[in-house]
């Protein structure tokens, strides 16, 4: 399993996905802020033997990596988890050519993961816009999951090259059903 985590923030995702996905061979982190990266290896506890941090801006390093695409392998997971101070995704995020790019990165069967913050009139604009762009790079294989009514203002995008493979939401559920029967997660992820 390859891994990618856009916006590592203080590591919890690529931690977490460490533990719980034992077979995940390499885990790569972009974060932009070389002093959140630094507090995410030292302080927080992120492992650095499996998990390469990448101070960098996301969408660049991605781009720079999609071009060398061929040398490289794709990745299995994708998550994105960017947002300025006030929890807006920048446009940047959702264009045509960071998801080209996203895309170039994933294996066939790969899936990518974005958390959007919803709950607001422009941040709900942007998750429109946001829904559009993935539908038309990921055509057939895009779909939205509302949280839980317990976190009422996170949306996740999950999107897939592999055609139909998310193309409604209880295709997505039954896939977070297997994936929680495979892995013992000690979590729902089909609510919502």
């Amino acid at each position: 399993l390859r891994v990618l985590v856009l916006g590592m923030g203080a590591g919890s995702l690529p931690s977490y996905l460490g533990r719980c996905c034992p077979e995940a061979r390499l885990v790569d982190a972009v974060e932009l802020d070389a002093t959140v990266a630094e507090a995410a290896q030292g302080p927080l506890g992120l492992d650095p033997g499996r998990v390469a941090v990448h101070v960098d801006d996301a969408a660049a390093w991605l781009r720079g990596r999609a071009a060398a695409a061929t040398a490289r392998e794709p990745y299995d997971l994708v998550c994105v988890d960017i947002a300025d101070g006030s929890n807006r995704i920048p446009e940047t995020f959702y264009s045509a050519a960071f998801l080209a790019d996203v895309r170039a990165s994933l294996a066939p069967h790969g899936v990518v993961c974005h958390n959007f913050h919803s709950g607001k009139a422009d941040l709900d604009r942007r998750l429109e816009e946001a829904c559009a762009a993935y539908g038309a790079a990921f055509p057939g294989g895009a779909c939205r999951v509302p949280s839980p009514a317990r976190r009422p203002w996170n949306t996740i995008v999950a999107a897939s090259p592999r055609r139909g493979a998310f193309s409604s939401l209880e295709e997505l559920r039954a896939a977070a059903r297997r994936a929680r029967e495979q892995r013992g997660l000690p979590f729902d992820a089909t609510t919502g």
